[in-house]
């Protein structure tokens, strides 16, 4: 009654040991083995190192891996297992079943109950998947048996990636003792087994499986058959390349545009279907791959779909003074977001007559004139208006990284970070036809510049007219030793795409950068580059910062050397970073979540917020959120407040 879980482990070291130097006892180690797991004082951390210790005679001695399969067994009856414990567990039978295929029946069955443990979570859950998935992958004959051992498991994405894997080798009929709900959950499965990852994921979700199990994807993989040759073609990459890009996933051109070409071919084809591949052909000439798809709208209906079609038919590739055009896809886009609130009437009304109506939009409780007036320009429905407005607002009190008094001046044109209170910024995609605007691929890019301490907005503009030319996300990394900067690509439009100006603006801009005393080098993303960059050299990439969490980006392919300072000196990092207070906003949630569960004791963790989620948070560049203060401005009370204690003294907060 001494022991601990401590003393618990070293003897199950040590039993490991006996077994590898004393195979002859063998009988004896697992009987120990039995009764010391019996015991009441092992926790997740003891019963860890038994399974690890047992793993370690399964490799050394493979003849004793049954005795050990019977012990891990035993083990995972215990009340005591956490969710580290039954991730050592599942790794340890992953090893058993491809050393020892023989047993596999055995390991599935030994899965199938583990799993069944409420002591499993997402990360446990997981790591059992990623082990039957790589069984699978080997041995796609286990695919049934790996069916039956995690389809009562709790509902994970993991879960219904895996069985997707598995039913491309069995059917939903495979199993007729499932319950209904299992069922629809292996339906759904088999209709996305052919799906890649990235596929999967933007299908999933845990309410949905419903739906998926009702649709067919056969339409959006033919449509996406189509975007991946037109991008090869397009690219001059060899068809070889293009080609079975499901059964390759390291695809590169795939892989490179993967962003944007997955919901691309979902809304292809729920507009299009089989009539895709001559909607290719109608912009072919006059939009690249990408464009022709980015703006497409989702959702909207059969009628819908099938009136937005006709009016695109009509409209998009256009003849005037006898020479065909095609329309300026940020009016398009526009259109695109409203088309489900126009009447049948409106569908056959002259282009500008229909923009016209599309951007007479008003708002209710609009709190900031300037920006109602650009969301109305580029079609902001009424559903998306407040949330896009408090991004901004709460944009408008974060540190500028990046001078926006500075101007790079060459000719008639003018080069500049952008303020944060220029309401332009989260619509640039509509200025240059490209995807960085609230409601577009790059949106993640868009919301950075407005409201990331680290990030911001630069354009190049006609100095007669004001109007947006050019311009890039361009973002700061300043966690490793200095301080580098990424124009995250270079967009442009019509005339402007390959214009020296550019070069001499961005030369600018970058030597400029680089005369700050910590600033090593500047680079430029080079995916969708409007920009001659044949001159710069290719260099390692500057990562992303970590707070971006790997959301869309135009430079994590290939970066370019724009400019670089070798005398740079490294960055103090004894300085506390910098810490300012902005208004909330709904993107805030999970952080301001996570700093209400670090602040408050069990039971008294979900976050109290009015109606509609108004108030401050305190941020610290370098962390993100680190405390908040939400109220309800009409009613003057302040519904729920806290700091993460390290940060109670800062005057901020």
């Amino acid at each position: 009654n001494k022991n601990n879980y401590n003393s618990l482990g070293k003897a199950y070291e040590t039993l490991g040991s006996i077994a590898k130097e004393r195979p002859e006892l063998a009988k004896e180690v697992f009987a120990t083995f039995s009764e010391t797991l019996k015991s009441e004082k092992n926790d997740g951390n003891s019963l860890g190192q038994a399974y690890k210790t047992l793993g370690s005679i399964a490799k050394e001695q493979p003849d004793l891996a049954n005795n050990v399969l019977n012990t891990i067994n035993e083990a995972l009856k215990s009340e005591k297992n956490v969710y580290y414990s039954l991730i050592s567990a599942y790794k340890i039978l992953g090893s058993i079943a491809q050393e020892r295929p023989e047993l596999a029946k055995d390991v599935f069955a030994t899965f199938s109950e583990a799993l069944k443990s409420e002591k499993n979570d997402d990360r446990s859950l997981g790591c059992a998947c990623n082990v039957l998935g790589s069984i699978v992958q080997e041995r796609p004959e286990f695919a049934k048996d790996v069916v039956n051992a995690i389809i009562f498991a709790k509902n994970s994405y993991a879960k219904t990636y895996l069985l997707s894997r598995c039913m491309k080798n069995c059917r939903p009929d495979d199993f007729p003792e499932v319950r209904p709900e299992q069922k629809q959950e292996l339906q759904a499965a088999h209709i996305m087994r052919f799906s890649t990852e990235e596929e999967f994921e933007y299908l999933y979700t845990d309410d949905i499986m419903d739906k998926i199990a009702e649709i067919k994807l056969s339409a959006q993989q033919r449509c996406m058959n189509v975007l991946i040759a037109q991008l090869g073609k397009e690219q001059n990459i060899e068809k070889s390349e293009v080609i079975n890009y499901r059964k390759n996933p390291k695809n590169k051109t795939y892989k490179d545009n993967v962003d944007w070409l997955v919901p691309a071919s979902f809304k292809a084809a729920e507009l299009f279907g089989c009539y895709f591949p001559s909607y290719i052909k109608q912009t072919e000439g006059y939009l690249n791959t990408h464009d022709s798809v980015y703006w497409l709208p989702k959702d909207m209906g059969k009628e819908k779909n099938q009136s937005f079609v006709s009016f695109v038919q009509r409209n998009l590739i256009y003849e005037a003074n006898g020479e065909k055009k095609c329309r300026n896809l940020a009016e398009m886009d526009v259109i695109a977001k409203n088309w489900q609130y126009l009447k049948p009437e409106d569908y056959k009304l002259k282009y500008k007559d229909v923009l016209a109506i599309c951007r007479s939009r008003k708002y209710k409780d609009q709190e900031h004139v300037n920006f109602a007036a650009e969301a109305a320009k580029w079609g902001v429905t009424e559903r998306q208006y407040k949330d896009w407005e408090d991004v901004y607002a709460a944009g408008l009190k974060v540190p500028e990284p990046f001078d926006s008094s500075k101007r790079f001046e060459f000719g008639n044109y003018c080069g500049r970070f952008l303020p944060r209170d220029d309401v332009r910024t989260g619509f640039f995609g509509g200025y240059t036809n490209c995807c960085q605007h609230f409601d577009g691929v790059g949106k993640e890019c868009a919301i950075s510049t407005i409201k990331d301490p680290y990030s911001q907005l630069f354009v190049i503009e006609s100095k007669e007219t004001g109007k947006i030319i050019a311009g890039s996300w361009v973002w700061e990394n300043t966690e490793g030793t200095h301080r580098d900067v990424c124009f995250d690509n270079i967009e442009a439009i019509g005339e402007f795409k390959k214009h020296p100006m550019l070069n001499h603006i961005y030369d600018m801009a970058g030597r400029y950068l680089t005369e700050e005393e910590n600033c090593r080098k500047v680079t430029i993303g080079m995916g969708y580059q409007d920009a001659e960059t044949s001159k710069y050299t290719v260099v390692d990439n500057i990562p992303l910062p970590t707070q971006y969490n790997d959301e869309y980006s135009d430079a994590k392919g290939t970066q370019v050397l724009l400019a670089q300072n070798p005398k740079a000196q490294p960055l103090d990092k004894s300085q506390e970073s910098v810490r300012f207070v902005r208004e909330a906003c709904f993107l805030d949630w999970d952080a301001m979540n996570s700093v209400s569960e670090k602040c408050f004791p069990d039971g008294d963790q979900r976050l109290q917020s009015p109606d509609r989620l108004t108030g401050l948070a305190l941020v610290d560049k370098d962390k993100g959120v680190v405390g908040y203060c939400l109220y309800d401005k009409d009613e003057r009370y302040i519904s729920d407040m806290a700091v993460l204690p390290e940060y109670r003294t800062d005057e901020n907060a």
